[in-house]
């Protein structure tokens, strides 16, 4: 199996039509963010509830609440961007939203590439800070509110 870089992965915003599955999320009207230069980690997390036996003095763990992250979306600042446009109103909005993540981790034309599917509020569109040698820069941050849908790669 073959490692790729993340350069060429594309994220994109959808709507607020509650899609659960690869059929439901393929049907949705995507707008590409412009710019993104960094996507922050996401994924599963459960939390881990202690407790102590008196018996053997060994602390017991089991897991509880899973959590699916809150992701940081770094892009470089466009304000005519329609993808950051769209994340901009969302976070004005108690909503969460569709939310698409493709890789470039085909091999060639014959493959399909990974893609995750989630839903997501945006709850901060924030202008990090700024020098003079700078690039303007918005970071936005994803809470994820849904289970995180694998559409996985394939040979076609």
């Amino acid at each position: 199996m073959a490692v790729y870089t993340a350069s060429g992965a594309i994220v994109s915003i959808g709507g607020t039509t509650v899609r659960t599955d690869v059929s439901g999320y393929e049907s949705e009207t995507w707008v590409a963010i412009g710019n993104v230069r960094e996507i922050g980690e996401f994924g599963s997390q459960s939390n881990i509830i202690p407790y102590q036996v008196l018996g053997d003095g060994i602390m017991q763990k089991s897991k509880g609440t899973r959590d699916n992250g809150d992701m940081t979306l770094t892009c470089g600042y466009d304000g005519f961007d329609a993808g950051q446009e769209d994340l901009r109103d969302a976070e004005l909005t108690n909503n969460a939203y569709n939310i698409k993540i493709e890789l470039p981790d085909t091999a060639d034309g014959n493959d399909t590439p990974t893609i995750y599917y989630f839903r997501a509020i945006v709850a901060s569109d924030r202008h990090p800070s700024m020098e003079n040698e700078s690039i303007m820069e918005k970071i936005f941050t994803l809470g994820i509110t849904s289970a995180i849908v694998l559409d996985a790669p394939a040979v076609v």
